[in-house]
Parts: C-alpha cells; structure tokens; sequence
C-alpha cells in the first residue's frame, strides 16, 4: 500500500487538532488588530471585550444577582433576635455594672427594673433598626446598579489576566475541542485513504 495512503489519516489528525487549538488561540490573539495583506486581523475576545462584558454582566443581572434578590437578603434578616442579645448585653452587662459600681445599694432596684426597662429598649431600638433597614434598601434601589458594577469589573481585566482566568477554568473543555479537532481529522483522513483505494 502506498505510504502517502498510511499518512493521510495521520495528516488529517495533525491538521484537525492544529486548526482547533489555532482557533482557540485566535478566541484570544492577537491583542491588538494586526494588519496583513490588507485584512485586520484580531482575537475575538480583545475585538469584542465591550460587547461580551455588556452581555455577560446583563445576563448575571437578569439570571444571577439582581438588586431585588440582594434587598430580599436584607428583608430575611432575623434583626429582633440579634437586638435583644444586644439589649441584654448593654444593660446587663454594662449599664447594671457601671451604676452597682458607682451606687452598691442601687443594685436591687437596677435588677427590679431591667424587666421593665428591657422590652421598651428592644422595641425602640427594633423599630430605629427597621427604619434603618429600609434607608439601606432603598438606597441600593437608587443607586446600585449589579450590571454595571460587574460590566465595569470585566473592562477593568487585563487581556492577560482574562485570557488566563478563562484557561484555567475551561482548560479541559479547551482541551477537549483540540483532542475532538485531532480526532475528526484522523477520521476524514482515514475516509479519503479508503476512497482513494476502493473508488
């Protein structure tokens, strides 16, 4: 059997794994346009940061993280509970402390009054908490804004930093395409070598 017939498999996985890692390559370089015969040539990413960074940061605003699933954390927060631990801590702790400290004889009366005293501080200071609470959500209403905050984030990246941010994390899918690339192109060889032999 002819030799050329044994390589084309060979040269066809060669030229299959090439052409897909040269087009992964290219997702990526070059950085800038680089001119030749006349056609501007440049990575598809760098050519395109602004568009991928806009639809990307849509989509985790829409899909992912939107400002009403942020103030839909604060809502569930348990802040009565917390404010109590807190109360009792202030006036037992300190408050009790500091007048037994400065006046002995006051401490009975300070113990028979911490019942009283207790549930209006809570309250008042549940009530300041809430009010509070819904300033922060508004203003986060107002004024954050997930999509350019994360629009702004991917601008900001280095092409380096993206390029090998994106290696890392798909690095076997990547991987992959090229073993794909090598795997077709056996196959188209293979084809070719056996049409070449029987047709």
């Amino acid at each position: 059997m002819d030799i050329k017939l044994i390589l084309m498999p060979f040269i066809g996985m060669f030229i299959g794994w090439g052409t897909n890692m040269l087009a992964i390559r290219m997702l990526f370089r070059p950085h800038r346009p680089l001119r030749i015969l006349g056609f501007n040539f440049q990575g598809i990413l760098p050519k395109r940061r602004v568009e991928i960074a806009r639809k990307i940061a849509g989509t985790v605003q829409e899909e992912l993280l939107s400002v009403h699933e942020i103030t839909h954390i604060f809502h569930g927060f348990d802040m009565r509970s917390r404010i109590e631990t807190a109360v009792d801590h202030l006036i037992r702790e300190k408050l009790r402390t500091r007048i037994v400290e400065k006046i002995p004889m006051m401490s009975s009366m300070v113990d028979s009054l911490i019942p009283k005293i207790r549930p209006v501080v809570v309250e008042d200071f549940y009530q300041q908490a809430l009010q509070l609470k819904q300033e922060m959500i508004d203003k986060i209403h107002r004024e954050v804004d997930i999509r350019d905050i994360v629009e702004e984030k991917l601008n900001q990246f280095d092409l380096n930093e993206f390029e090998a941010m994106i290696q890392r994390l798909a690095r076997q899918e990547l991987r992959h395409i090229e073993i794909l690339g090598a795997i077709l192109g056996f196959m188209i060889g293979l084809i070719q070598s056996l049409i070449v032999v029987y047709f």
